[in-house]
């Protein structure tokens, strides 16, 4: 029985690292990581995380953003126990890439969605919505005085000032999440919308903080470092306006941004899970999924191993704590300290 496996024994070295610190806000990773990632690797055969060879790339893709999100929230919460203003930057990178691995795990889901059941409510409306909207702003580009004229005009002149790149995007993860989570069930959509207003202030913070120029910050009356608000952050875009603020308002302590956005989106995530699970376990229930996970011929020795994941111990499918000789703390402020 796959609910027999645990990542506190049974995951790879980050996972039961991050199971710690992860747990009580996510649990619905380990469940769905019970459920659907551990019968696709050799666990049940010589113990190893290894996937196993022969299984559908798709599935392969689900395992691999599925554990992404979770890398990236478990480095995220470690950084956040060292010196975070030093830090911070790289705290919100991976707050950011944990926003986009959920994107990419619900886009995963939808094409084995599609590929198991035939049926498709996505790929309509994306197709649709991108063509009229080619040909909304082709006609509305060669009309003077259209709205989509001046709102290209106002991008290009955002462009000059703050050298911020426009693009006109036509389809995106994003597009099909929020397409598709609705037909998940009751709540689906409320609950996906509360998710991405968490997300979009992460995405916020990350866009700013990893492709502008190091932001300024102040510090408050104990000396604690404050930084602009989300919302606020296009008006302190130099340090001398950050400098001469009059509106202190626009402000919110560093301390409290990131305890706020860790755990909120954990929260957050872990229902979007629910609704995650509950697909899958329909869906896992049908021979063609079953014929994507079924993979090659079990009895046969498992391959050198050559993924991103650590073997298993020697010896046991078990975990002894401090095995490894290696804690991630050691190994990410090893990691700061060689590159200061």
């Amino acid at each position: 029985m796959t609910n027999t496996y645990n990542l506190r024994e049974h995951g790879d070295t980050y996972e039961r690292d991050f199971v710690v610190r992860l747990g009580d806000n996510f649990p619905r990773y380990e469940n769905l990581w019970q459920r659907f990632i551990v019968p696709l690797t050799n666990r049940r055969i010589d113990g190893s995380v290894q996937l196993k060879e022969g299984i559908a790339p798709i599935l392969e893709a689900m395992a691999m953003a599925h554990y992404s999100v979770y890398w990236h929230l478990g480095h995220s919460s470690l950084l956040g126990d060292l010196d975070k203003k030093l830090h911070f930057q790289t705290i919100f990178y991976h707050l950011g890439a944990a926003v986009d691995m959920v994107l990419r795990l619900i886009f995963v889901v939808w094409k084995i969605d599609k590929e198991v059941t035939g049926g498709d409510t996505v790929t309509t409306v994306l197709l649709d919505g991108a063509i009229q909207n080619a040909e909304s702003l082709l006609f509305d580009l060669a009309t003077p005085g259209s709205i989509s004229r001046d709102r290209i005009k106002k991008q290009f002149n955002q462009f000059l000032d703050e050298d911020k790149p426009a693009s006109i995007r036509m389809f995106s993860t994003g597009a099909v999440a929020a397409s598709y989570f609705p037909h998940l069930g009751n709540g689906a959509r409320k609950d996906y919308g509360e998710w991405n207003v968490e997300a979009d202030r992460i995405r916020k913070y990350r866009n700013v903080l990893v492709h502008n120029p190091r932001i300024g910050l102040l510090v408050d009356t104990a000396q604690n470092p404050v930084i602009p608000r989300a919302n606020r952050l296009a008006n302190y875009g130099l340090w001398s306006r950050v400098i001469n603020a009059n509106d202190l308002s626009d402000f919110e302590a560093l301390d409290s941004v990131i305890s706020t956005c860790q755990t909120t989106f954990l929260q957050r995530t872990d229902v979007l899970w629910l609704h995650l699970v509950a697909r899958l376990d329909r869906l896992s229930k049908e021979l063609k999924y079953q014929q994507l996970a079924r993979g090659d011929d079990d009895s046969r020795p498992p391959r050198p191993y050559v993924s991103g994941l650590p073997p298993a111990p020697t010896g046991s499918s078990g975990y002894v704590p401090g095995a490894s000789g290696i804690k991630v703390d050691d190994r990410l402020t090893g990691y700061f300290r060689s590159r200061r």
